[in-house]
């Protein structure tokens, strides 16, 4: 089972967020690991080069924080739930750089399976278009995405996690059924039921 989670807030909340941590970086994400590749000339005082980090996301968030003193970010994206998204970079000062990502429906619905998606929102317009647009069998708004009672609840997804159809729901028996039209003319000359013709 593969479940992918969004969250989206609304834009107000995302300029009031862009304050920079004090000292430590917020426990919301941890960086797991690290693959930098380094382009270093000798003749000049600079550097360029990418870094890869791998993270996980402890706590639902609209920035990511990152060390990042001394340095200039250019370009920052995400990969990993689907086709990658840029990221917004928010200044933090001398010491860190935010990373904010606004397609976070667009990565949820690039990846294969689609059984359960769950949105964190408190604006109504963001849980309305999560309702319309997250491509996934069951959306779970501002609660965990498991618990579905069986018997209960209908139950189901897209793509590689299912049909479409829910189990338990109005549209699960006819999907093993077998669809038959029957149509016959009765009024046709000669027409007598009950007797065989010769």
């Amino acid at each position: 089972m593969f479940a992918v989670a969004a969250w989206l807030f609304p834009g107000s909340a995302l300029s009031q967020a862009a304050t920079p941590p004090a000292l430590r970086l917020p426990d919301t994400v941890q960086p797991r690991h690290y693959a930098v590749e380094l382009t270093i000339l000798p003749a000049e005082t600079s550097f360029r080069g990418s870094i890869d980090i791998t993270l996980e996301v402890m706590k639902p968030t609209n920035i990511i924080w990152l060390n990042a003193r001394y340095l200039t970010v250019e370009l920052a994206r995400i990969e990993g739930a689907g086709a990658p998204a840029q990221a917004n970079i928010v200044p933090g000062g001398e010491d860190f750089v935010g990373l904010q990502f606004d397609h976070a429906l667009a990565l949820a619905n690039g990846v294969d399976y689609a059984l359960t998606g769950g949105v964190y929102s408190r604006s109504p317009a963001n849980i309305k278009k999560a309702a319309e647009a997250f491509e996934v069998g069951n959306l779970y708004v501002n609660r965990p995405i498991t618990g579905a009672l069986v018997g209960r609840q209908p139950f189901g997804g897209f793509r590689l996690s299912g049909v479409g159809s829910k189990a338990g729901g109005p549209d699960y028996l006819p999907q093993f059924l077998l669809p038959k039209s029957w149509s016959e003319n009765t009024t046709r000359h000669g027409f007598a039921p009950g007797i065989e013709n010769p």
